[in-house]
């Protein structure tokens, strides 16, 4: 039996069915955010049950990686009780609502208006699915305009909304949610004190053109219990895509001076059990002597760690025969860096490439044009046959390269709160953050696969959890592997060289076999190794 955290499901995903248009193409009849799949595990606190097919919203992009788990071999989707959109095509937290105009009128006899500057709509619950929180009559507030489906009931033009699409629920905060206020002053200060001229990457934007804090205003009730860390009025940290313009569905109300100037706005985050994604700590302000200190206080798993770090790889086995880039990686120490790097070896190993199978296509033109009345001579076979090795050569050295400069590499970063304490973490999970003109790396205690003590004497690297370090039997694959779509996945086999503090049925130096997904490799001492999730395990003995 598993133990999941509350409002958790592990889901076995389900390719939908295709469908064939007028026009003859093959679509798939599902909106690009929904998915579909079988529920294998799931928490008591759902009244979903094993073999259940759900229909669910798909994760947020910078979420999908850590949603993924393997057990027993087979690789499985993470869902919230939130993104349940349908149980066995029963609907599930969706709502049917009534428009209601600036100037409606209730059952009760209570006028409805808008207070927002036409940022929201409010509507009446008509018809709603299970769900734990708004009933048919409730008052709600939602965004104007949010691309929401319309459906009629009866003579009813209604809106059909998600729970998480709803803002207020009869002028309450709704219980999931958490608004912040937004000091528009402040990110301007920000900007302009930031701005060195230069092109940047784009996850620095981020960092550069949002504030990335706010002042907690409102908190719903499920919420408050969620986060007990949390009250109104602390200054928290908070993922650049709550201030995104591509993300205005947060977008509550704008407020402004009396010279109708806008100086703050308030946004709604999300604050489910899993949801933490969102919210990295708090800003806490200490008095020392005469001087104010701000200070950061890392909760929910986060961890801030200073901005440099040492890339755990010999770059001198990345090279390929045709593309020499060792330089490029080896030397990037900040994301910056290895922002830079791997968009110039992009483009350097691309070039090069397209350049090459040019110059080899010309060299085949120079070949008479086939004439079966005078067939090639063996010379002109044997230089054809020669230019179409190269060119697969090319494209084969190409693969390799591409794979090589999308990597996945471990990391080696320090905790900003202890210089003793050192983690290991893959690269795509390193966040960029800047507070008060410092810049941070901040990753989630999830997410690292080894820790190091340098303060005592026995200091080699230990891995985390339930990861696994091994050194692979076979020769080491250059091409890194893609997630899979389904569970027909490849195994490899290794023996084990360390094993996590969760680890108990796996001992240092079994030879065992395991699900090749992405895997990470790292160097230590010289040594190639791979970090793996215990579940990732098949067999071992």
């Amino acid at each position: 039996m598993r133990i999941l955290e509350p409002q958790t499901m592990y889901v076995r995903p389900i390719t939908p069915e295709s469908i064939v248009s007028a026009n003859g193409l093959t679509v798939q009849d599902l909106p690009q955010d929904q998915r579909i799949g079988e529920v294998v595990y799931f928490s008591d606190d759902l009244t979903v049950k094993g073999g259940d097919i759900i229909d669910y919203v798909a994760p947020a992009e910078h979420e999908t990686a850590q949603r993924l788990i393997v057990i027993d071999g087979e690789l499985l989707h993470t869902v919230l009780e939130h993104e349940l959109l349908a149980i066995n095509d029963n609907p599930y937290n969706i709502f049917f609502v009534e428009t209601l105009s600036d100037l409606s009128v209730t059952d009760g006899g209570i006028e409805v208006s808008q207070s927002t500057k036409l940022i929201t709509q409010k509507g009446k619950v008509i018809k709603a699915f299970e769900n734990d929180f708004c009933k048919i009559g409730d008052i709600v507030e939602y965004r104007r305009s949010g691309g929401h489906a319309e459906v009629y009931i009866d003579t009813t033009k209604c809106h059909v909304l998600k729970g998480s699409d709803l803002y207020r629920i009869n002028d309450v905060i709704s219980p999931y949610r958490i608004l912040i206020n937004i000091d528009l002053i402040a990110r301007k200060h920000k900007v302009i004190n930031t701005d060195s001229g230069m092109v940047i990457p784009e996850n620095w934007l981020y960092m550069k053109y949002n504030l990335q804090y706010g002042e907690i205003l409102e908190m719903g009730e499920i919420a408050k219990g969620y986060h007990p860390e949390l009250n109104i009025g602390d200054t928290i940290i908070i993922h650049h895509s709550v201030e995104s313009q591509a993300q205005d569905f947060r977008l509550l109300k704008t407020v402004y001076n009396v010279a109708n100037m806008p100086i703050a706005e308030h946004r709604m985050l999300n604050a489910y059990f899993n949801g933490n994604n969102e919210i990295f700590g708090k800003i806490v302000t200490e008095k020392q002597g005469e001087n104010k200190i701000r200070k950061i206080v890392p909760i929910f798993g986060h961890i801030f760690c200073n901005k440099r770090f040492e890339i755990m790889y010999d770059f001198s086995k990345g090279m390929t025969k045709l593309f020499d880039m060792e330089h490029d990686y080896s030397k990037a120490n900040t994301l910056v860096d290895f922002m830079y790097a791997r968009e110039h070896l992009m483009k350097e190993y691309t070039d090069k490439r397209q350049a090459l199978l040019s110059g080899y296509q010309i060299d085949s033109q120079q070949i008479r044009s086939y004439d079966p009345n005078n067939p090639y001579t063996q010379d002109e076979i044997d230089y054809l046959q020669d230019i179409n090795r190269k060119m697969q050569e090319v494209n084969m050295d190409a693969e390799k390269t591409g794979a090589y400069v999308k990597a996945n590499f471990i990391c080696k970063i320090r905790n900003h709160n202890d210089k003793q304490e050192h983690f290991l973490v893959p690269i795509n999970y390193l966040y960029p953050i800047t507070l008060f003109g410092k810049e941070y790396i901040k990753i989630h205690k999830d997410m690292i696969i080894a820790k190091q003590n340098t303060n005592i004497m026995n200091n080699e690297w230990r891995p985390v959890g339930n990861t696994v370090f091994i050194e692979p039997i076979e020769e080491k694959s250059e091409t890194l592997l893609e997630v899979p779509e389904n569970s027909a996945v490849l195994t490899k086999k290794g023996i084990i060289t360390h094993v996590g503090d969760k680890v108990t049925a796996l001992s240092v130096g079994e030879t065992i076999t395991y699900v090749a997904i992405t895997p990470m490799t790292f160097t230590v001492d010289g040594k190639d190794l791979l970090a793996i999730p215990e579940t990732a395990i098949k067999a071992a003995k």
